[in-house]
């Protein structure tokens, strides 16, 4: 794909995109309209999503579900391909001192129906519950995964998708021959190929200010949405066949990002448009089982060889075994290259020991380790880099959950003693690790996001949400409060034992689950983590 037609597309449609609407219609099962020319009026609330499954014989069908966020009552049900997860824009401000962005209400849900993409607005005055209709977006006809929602500016009524669709067989499970996509909201046609599309540059608003992409030329290329105006980067050659990704932010700088290029961790200069020669960090991993930043430094894990026998000069028919170090490693801005922390994992290749959970908070890192079916969790100290192995309550067949607020930390440990039973363990990370039980006979544990993110993307969380007995729980991480906020009589016809919670950074959210009354087809419920309020069915 010519870089040419990344700027006269993509780029001029991000500067002169239409605003969409939201009309009336009938709620049926035909397939949503197609075109572009609709008008969005802001609204001031949005209607909550949840998806629902059905079982009719051996055909599975899964429908969008619209909820009215005051009442449960729901609006209106749009049909969307089964396996396939909707995705949804947000809103945001940027916080004052320009380090984070507060998410605000949910403008759109994005989601692929007979292969192709489609967007319906989920926004709605106050008080007067319209049925949105669903508007095809692009030309896509192929369509297979959508992975991802990038708002445009922080009103969030335009963005780009990132998608998958079949390639030239035609076929979404021939996974070799599928192509990466990217698509503009407002646009009728696919506008650029994702694997040119990399990252985009937010101004002082929140609104893209640049672009990067990989040409047909594979030159890496900045362009301005302000002109569409495109400028080469400098050391921007890229060989044929080489990966190109975000790695992870710099620390405490807007202008820059760490992008990896084939194996190599590399600095790039958004303002200058270079690409530093410098090689921060070489990786052995496909893909590091975590990056986080925060205002000093870049975490992220990697693994190294290791000779765990020493071969005797003597006895040269001794063969040395190669071992797997499982490293935490950091980059700092200026550092000319990754430094280690410390080792958190010792295997070997057949063995090699995986991380299965991690969390960032701001004196630590907590990184759950499996080795051979067992799990630890570990809390390494960020500023003197020691290392403490947490031992949890109960006899443990796996760690599971981890989320946190500030240095808050809540553990999840699937029990040995049940089939379904969960421990839930508060660990203050900042008074000498102390655990309190917050629960032994958990299930179904879901985590709410904060509604405030770093521009590295850091997050913390606000709730737990989790099943106990016939009871739902929600654990409020700030405050260290647990309420009670559903039960079998408020949740009527639930099969208790399906319960999930569809939730993002919002405290009010859908819990879904299989209802007695239909045990083919699940049911959704309203819930509010905040407050212990009667929930009301669909």
């Amino acid at each position: 794909m010519a870089l040419s037609r990344l700027s006269s597309s993509l780029l001029i449609l991000l500067a002169t995109s239409t605003v969409l609407t939201a009309c009336d219609l009938n709620n049926d099962d035909s397939e949503p309209q197609a075109g572009s020319s609709s008008v969005l009026t802001p609204g001031t609330s949005s209607y909550l999503t949840g998806v629902r499954n059905a079982l009719a014989g051996e055909t599975v069908t899964a429908e969008l579900a619209l909820v009215d966020d005051v009442t449960g009552t729901e609006v209106m049900a749009t049909p969307i391909d089964p396996y396939t997860n909707p995705k949804l824009a947000q809103a945001f401000t940027v916080s004052a001192d320009g380090k984070s962005y507060v998410a605000g209400r949910q403008t759109a849900a994005y989601y692929i129906y007979q292969r192709k993409l489609y967007e319906i607005s989920l926004e709605h005055v106050s008080n007067e519950l319209s049925q949105p209709t669903a508007r095809q977006v692009s030309s896509e006809t192929q369509a297979c995964e959508l992975r991802g929602v990038v708002e445009t500016d922080a009103t969030a009524r335009t963005s780009l998708l990132s998608y998958t669709n079949a390639g030239p067989d035609g076929d979404c499970s021939t996974l070799a021959d599928n192509q990466a996509r990217t698509a503009l909201s407002s646009s009728s046609d696919t506008t650029a190929s994702a694997q040119a599309f990399i990252d985009v540059q937010r101004d002082s608003t929140g609104a893209i200010a640049r672009v990067l992409s990989l040409d047909a030329d594979n030159k890496l290329t900045i362009t301005a949405r302000s002109t569409s105006e495109s400028t080469a980067v400098i050391n921007g050659d890229v060989l044929p066949g080489t990966s190109v990704a975000v790695f992870g932010k710099v620390a405490g700088s807007t202008d820059k990002v760490y992008l990896r290029i084939g194996n190599d961790v590399r600095s790039l200069n958004w303002a200058t448009a270079s690409l530093d020669t410098t090689k921060l960090a070489s990786l052995n991993l496909v893909q590091p089982p975590f990056v986080h930043t925060d205002d000093e430094a870049t975490y992220f894990a990697d693994i190294r060889l290791a000779s765990t026998v020493a071969v005797a000069a003597a006895v040269p028919s001794v063969t040395p075994v190669e071992s797997i170090e499982l490293m935490l490693w950091r980059i700092k801005p200026g550092q000319a290259t990754a430094e280690e922390v410390t080792r958190l994992a010792l295997g070997t290749a057949d063995q090699m020991p995986e991380i299965a959970g991690h969390a960032m908070t701001p004196s630590s890192l907590a990184v759950v380790i499996r080795r051979d079916g067992a799990d630890t969790l570990t809390i390494v100290k960020k500023a003197d880099k020691s290392q403490r192995p947490i031992v949890l309550s109960g006899p443990t067949l796996h760690v599971d959950t981890l989320a946190h607020a500030g240095d808050i930390l809540l553990v999840s440990q699937q029990l040995v003693t049940g089939e379904d039973a969960v421990s839930l363990s508060r660990i203050e990370l900042a008074n000498n690790d102390a655990i309190t039980l917050l629960s032994s006979d958990a299930s179904l544990v879901t985590v709410i996001n904060s509604a405030s993110r770093t521009l590295a993307g850091e997050a913390d969380h606000s709730h737990l949400v989790w099943k106990e007995g016939s009871n739902v729980r929600s654990h409020a991480l700030s405050s260290n409060t647990t309420l009670t906020i559903a039960d079998n009589s408020t949740l009527s016809g639930w099969d208790s034992g399906t319960l999930t919670a569809s939730v993002s950074n919002l405290t009010q959210g859908l819990l879904r689950g299989i209802s007695t009354l239909n045990e083919n087809a699940e049911t959704l419920w309203l819930f509010n983590a905040n407050k212990a309020a009667a929930i009301t069915p669909r």
